[in-house]
């Protein structure tokens, strides 16, 4: 079929007088051009809205995201370069494949589908990326940021060294071989994004972190929600509203504090201490008792014990503790205790140890406040006293 027209536009040539140089230049130039913009429209305006009409048919989701108008608009430019690239060496051989118009052409166009290659290679990725945060919004996908920002540099490198053979008319692989002397320079310059991949690879399959997360990294001073991550750099808008950027390999060679477990939980762990004075425990009598149970303070199970006599402070942990079990804002199905702790000279340590149901941060202190608050004002009813350091303030 080729052989064919050329020996009619040669026949053409020679029935007008033109030069074989001129239709070798310039009309096989022309015709192929106009093939090609012919190719591209036939792509843009008719193939591909039917590739999308089917794809918007099919049952699957993911051809939806693939066959969109930008992947499109890149097929339909490559195809025609593709045409170019294929046909030019048909048309040009032995005197006319070394000229300087051949080599130029002919180069640019393999130049120009490398690059629409690994722009439709990109655009892929990104159209596979918002896929899978739309329909799989449940998981945690967000490092797959981190991986596309990943595969997109490599893909553009190699499209660069490709790019740079085609020009140089060098075979690819020997120029990447060369680049093994290069090999601590690059490493050293993309070592934030090797390591940050790596770092979003761990992040990832460990399901550690995602945007929304509240984190407190205490080393950098950080505490607030994660609002972007990336390749390089992770953002999290702290509680005072400035703005951290840390990189994602931070948190890998340092520990950090995800909260997004409380929100999953429903509630939140309280601990708190209520320091007794030493000097105001003793033995309960039976006036403290009446008081306690007329109160409903304690009941009779609380004052029964496997010894002769109930200490206040006895009678007073166990209290806390019902009132806590109680508590239709404690959790009473998680860990619920009372103890006494060893005496470190700063009176005796009753510690409470129970979970709010309530994992707003806001809510959770005014919560816990109000319970500390109550078991505070509470103990002068056992005959119990605060203990807090002598100051020159507490002598007057």
């Amino acid at each position: 079929m080729i052989k064919i027209i050329q020996d009619y536009i040669n026949e053409l040539a020679m029935r007008y007088d033109i030069s074989s140089d001129f239709v070798h230049h310039y009309i096989y130039i022309f015709l192929i051009l106009l093939v090609a913009v012919l190719i591209g429209v036939i792509v843009r305006k008719i193939i591909g809205p039917l590739l999308v009409s089917i794809a918007r048919r099919t049952s699957l989701r993911i051809d939806d995201y693939l066959f969109t108008d930008n992947v499109i608009g890149v097929i339909s430019r490559l195809i025609p370069a593709l045409f170019i690239s294929l046909i030019m060496p048909l048309l040009y051989f032995g005197k006319d494949a070394t000229s300087l118009l051949y080599v130029v052409l002919y180069r640019s166009i393999n130049v120009y589908i490398v690059l629409l290659v690994a722009k439709l290679i990109s655009l892929a990725l990104n159209n596979y990326l918002n896929y899978s945060k739309s329909e799989h919004k449940d998981r945690n996908n967000h490092y797959l940021d981190v991986v596309m920002q990943f595969c997109k540099v490599v893909i553009y490198f190699f499209a660069t060294i490709i790019m740079l053979a085609v020009i140089l008319d060098k075979n690819p692989t020997t120029m990447l071989a060369g680049l093994g002397a290069m090999a601590t320079i690059l490493l050293l310059v993309f070592q934030d994004s090797i390591l940050g991949f790596v770092a979003g690879v761990q992040l990832n399959i460990n399901k550690m972190l995602k945007v929304g997360d509240w984190v407190e990294i205490r080393d950098c001073g950080i505490n607030g929600y994660v609002i972007k991550v990336s390749l390089t750099t992770i953002k999290i808008k702290n509680f005072d509203n400035s703005i951290s950027t840390i990189p994602p390999y931070r948190l890998i060679q340092n520990s950090f504090r995800n909260w997004e477990g409380i929100k999953k939980f429903g509630g939140r762990q309280a601990r708190m201490k209520v320091l007794i004075d030493v000097d105001s425990v003793h033995f309960a009598d039976e006036d403290l008792l009446k008081r306690l149970k007329s109160s409903n303070l304690i009941t009779d199970d609380d004052a029964k014990t496997t010894y002769n006599r109930m200490a206040n402070v006895t009678l007073y942990r166990k209290f806390v503790e019902r009132f806590l079990s109680e508590n239709h804002m404690v959790d009473a199905n998680q860990w619920l205790m009372v103890r006494q702790t060893p005496t470190e000279g700063f009176g005796m340590p009753i510690e409470m140890y129970f979970y709010v149901k309530e994992h707003d941060f806001v809510r959770f202190e005014e919560l816990s406040a109000e319970i500390y608050e109550y078991c505070l004002a509470s103990a002068a009813e056992f005959d119990l006293k605060i203990y807090q350091s002598i100051t020159k303030s507490n002598l007057k």
